[in-house]
């Protein structure tokens, strides 16, 4: 049986491209020899893939704004300097705003929780989600008692909607990595962003 295989490799220049590979698809179905049978193409990149059209300006054009209504690039920022973190602190809002509005996430969230109240990027007032008139939350739900079963699912509906949740989680990873690559030593653990600024210390004695 004969059979061909070749590893294609493309760099785009913008954060989005459209490469045409229909006439190096058909050099390498020549190349093969092979006069019947399947051709399998398959993007090993997980942001990657292959589609069959037209190369049709206006169609990729129909392409380029649906991907951005779908998953809408960020905002940027330069790396704060002196610690002046209110640049960072500005984008806080629209940041959240932006991740909470990805199709992917509505409609995961949806999926996974129906019925259940949905995050919102918005500040709200505290709500009890024991109402089922309540739709939103903007910060975790109280759980009640121990059969609080609807504030305890739309607890893990915000951590899915909320990127404050996410970014909390990675966070963790990372100080966890610091301390297994420093043997444990929590002196020598460095967080960019929470380093060198001044908490809080308990007041055992009046507790």
């Amino acid at each position: 049986m004969k059979s061909l295989t070749e590893y294609l490799y493309f760099e785009v220049p913008d954060r989005r491209g459209f490469v045409n590979i229909t006439e190096t698809v058909a050099d390498l179905v020549r190349k093969s020899r092979v006069e019947e049978g399947l051709c399998l193409l398959n993007a090993m990149h997980i942001t990657a893939s292959v589609f069959i059209n037209d190369a049709e300006s206006g169609l990729l054009h129909d392409y380029e704004a649906w991907l951005e209504k779908l998953a809408p690039h960020a905002p940027t920022f330069s790396t704060p300097k002196d610690g002046d973190l209110s640049e960072v602190a500005g984008l806080e809002e629209p940041l959240r705003q932006l991740w909470a509005a990805l199709h992917a996430i509505q409609d995961l969230g949806d999926i996974m929780f129906p019925g259940y109240p949905r995050f919102t990027p918005r500040s709200v007032a505290a709500a009890d989600v024991s109402d089922l008139a309540v739709t939103e939350v903007s910060e975790m739900p109280l759980i009640r008692d121990a059969d609080d079963f609807r504030a305890m699912v739309t607890r893990l509906r915000v951590v899915l909607e909320d990127p404050r949740q996410l970014l909390s989680s990675c966070v963790t990873d990372f100080a966890v990595a610091q301390l297994v690559e420093h043997g444990n030593d929590p002196t020598k653990v460095t967080v960019p962003g929470l380093d060198n600024i001044s908490c809080p210390t308990l007041d055992r004695e009046n507790r």
